[in-house]
């Protein structure tokens, strides 16, 4: 027990030093940052990007936004949370730059989402980012902010500027082409 401690106060101490040298405006401390906190962000980024290609961009962008921003770090033990959040929100910022018009969907019917959660829980994790990979970027985004992330309807709202009910369908409609691709693919595979 004492040397796994020990590992946990060396390695906040390796990363004290690494933020300290990125707040001096060191390369070789955001290279090493960057590296750190990579593969947690990537995978992150990924579920919301479409691609490869546009999870690294939106990585790259969030991380312009930490080296910019690591004055605001003041409690070292709470970076990884300050750079998940930057990420998350570098992903929104890049689709609203993208889908620029929003168009409101009205709620008309909403699934049992609970069901549909349940369901996904059954695939691998690889099959299940590749079937939210392909779902349109909307209903992509608030099915992570809701799901994965646990945003609530109201706080997507606020951060999507659209109505609660908007979040709702959008996040039914998600629900209901997974199932339809669940159930495809469920069909293929039994």
């Amino acid at each position: 027990m004492l040397g796994f401690v020990q590992t946990l106060q060396s390695e906040e101490i390796h990363i004290n030093r690494i933020v300290e040298g990125c707040k001096k405006g060191d390369p070789k401390s955001q290279e090493q940052l960057y590296r750190h906190f990579y593969a947690k962000s990537l995978k992150i980024s990924f579920r919301y990007a479409k691609n490869e290609e546009d999870a690294v961009e939106i990585l790259n962008d969030a991380f312009l936004k930490v080296f910019s921003n690591i004055e605001a770090v003041n409690k070292i033990s709470s970076i990884w949370s300050w750079i998940r959040s930057i990420v998350i929100h570098t992903a929104i910022d890049r689709y609203k730059k993208v889908n620029a018009k929003m168009e409101m969907v009205p709620l008309e019917k909403v699934d049992n989402e609970e069901s549909d959660i349940e369901a996904l829980k059954r695939l691998e994790s690889e099959e299940i980012l590749k079937l939210v990979q392909s779902l349109p970027a909307t209903q992509r985004l608030v099915f992570n902010l809701y799901v994965v992330e646990g945003y609530s309807h109201k706080e997507i709202a606020n951060k999507l500027k659209i109505t609660d009910g908007s979040s709702r369908s959008y996040l039914s409609e998600a629900n209901g082409k997974l199932r339809q691709m669940i159930m495809k693919k469920s069909k293929v595979s039994y």
